[in-house]
């Protein structure tokens, strides 16, 4: 069969670096790839204006869905994120080059070779075949000149972009810290009460909880409510799903009001979707521990966000990092857990299969200092073979005790 020759006659696109494809948009989530496909898209264009609600808006993805997606990509190599003095507010993207991984390096050899024998091949059929090797040398060369994502690249491969402008920046901080809840008055409390629609919603409230509202829980939907922007039939279903949870507490309800609020969470829909990913990331803890007669606590649940939101672990490396917490504690610990994986995210572990080699150096290093104690107590055992003999012997001089004890019966 015949080759196929390819042309581009379409200079409205981008062109992907083949790196990219090969080796980092296989092991990626696919949400992930499409935000970053859509960067190099935006970065092309310096008139485009983006930001995290506008791509979460694009894509139908809460906020945190993209910031998950920006800090997996930083941790590949591939983008890097510039910051405020503050640390808390993202003032700029910076597409990297992928010339500089490993896998790039791993191949060089590969085309090194690939190229000397397609020169060599090029060379005999020169004259039978110009004008194909003509039209593959155009496509090549267009590769090669976007491989840097229609940038140019310094000496160091290191591919700066204009930045686009970013009206809204990326808040690290939580809700709770930007919206700390108020303490409203009880003349405030009366005139949200006599809102039509928080009165019906605190009606329900104290319909599904079963007893009469205090102040303090008073004081907490009305927090839901105005500062963090939920519609009623919003907060009437965050309180229908923890008590189907049998969690009646007003603080673990603020609890799970605070996390939809840190997701962008804006509607019943978003937060059915939300559940259910939490509910998927719990379940494999769950089992992977043997919990099944009893709710995750909120301590527990953090933990499991922790693992997820903020150090992106996939569900597989969660799930092995239990299994090694039940053969050490043979009981489900989650700060055992979490320490395994805090010291997994200061190593860099993305995958599973790189826990090998932590593992190998672990064993070595493991064996190294058992073999430095059987040296010493080998040692020290060598001085010698009874124990009585560690101490500093009495030297007696025997012919003079003799004398002295024929003098005293004398």
């Amino acid at each position: 069969m015949k080759s196929i020759i390819l042309n581009n006659n379409n200079s409205n696109s981008i062109i992907v670096s083949n790196i990219f494809l090969d080796k980092f948009m296989p092991e990626a989530n696919g949400e992930f790839v499409k935000i970053y496909l859509y960067l190099i898209r935006c970065i092309s264009d310096a008139s485009m204006q983006i930001s995290v609600s506008l791509l979460a808006d694009k894509f139908n993805h809460t906020e945190n869905d993209v910031i998950r997606a920006l800090r997996y990509w930083e941790k590949t190599g591939l983008i890097s994120l510039l910051y405020d003095s503050s640390k808390k507010e993202l003032v700029g993207i910076t597409l990297l080059s992928s010339d500089d991984t490993n896998y790039s390096k791993e191949q060089s050899d590969n085309n090194t070779d690939n190229n000397t024998n397609n020169n060599t091949n090029s060379n005999t059929n020169s004259n039978t075949n110009s004008n194909t090797n003509s039209n593959t040398n155009n496509r090549n060369s267009n590769i090669d000149n976007s491989s840097d994502f229609n940038s140019k690249s310094n000496n160091n491969h290191t591919i700066s972009h204009d930045v686009p402008n970013i009206d809204v920046p990326i808040i690290i901080e939580s809700i709770a810290e930007r919206k700390p809840k108020p303490t409203y008055t009880s003349g405030q409390l009366k005139q949200f009460a006599e809102k039509d629609d928080l009165s019906q919603l605190l009606y329900i409230a104290q319909k599904y909880l079963g007893k009469t509202l205090t102040s303090t829980e008073t004081n907490s939907i009305i927090y839901f409510y105005e500062a963090l922007k939920f519609p009623s039939d919003l907060i009437e279903y965050l309180i229908e799903y923890c008590v189907s949870k049998e969690h009646k507490s007003m603080r673990y309800i603020e609890k799970v009001a605070l996390s939809w609020a840190d997701a962008g969470i804006e509607s019943i829909s978003q937060a059915k979707k939300e559940i259910t990913f939490h509910n998927n990331n719990n379940y494999c803890v769950m089992k992977a521990f043997g919990i099944s007669n009893r709710n995750l606590g909120i301590r527990e649940q953090e933990y499991i966000n922790k693992w997820n939101d903020v150090y992106c672990f996939d569900s597989e490396i969660i799930i092995e990092a239990c299994n090694r917490t039940i053969q050490v504690t043979h009981q489900p610990s989650f700060e055992y857990a979490d320490s395994i994986l805090s010291k997994w995210k200061e190593k860099n572990i993305t995958r599973l299969s790189e826990l090998k080699s932590l593992d190998e150096q672990f064993v070595q290093s493991k064996n190294s200092k058992e073999r430095t104690i059987t040296q010493k107590t080998t040692g020290s055992s060598n001085l010698s073979s009874n124990k009585f003999n560690n101490f500093t012997q009495r030297d007696y001089n025997f012919d003079e005790l003799e004398k002295q004890l024929i003098g005293n019966n004398s």
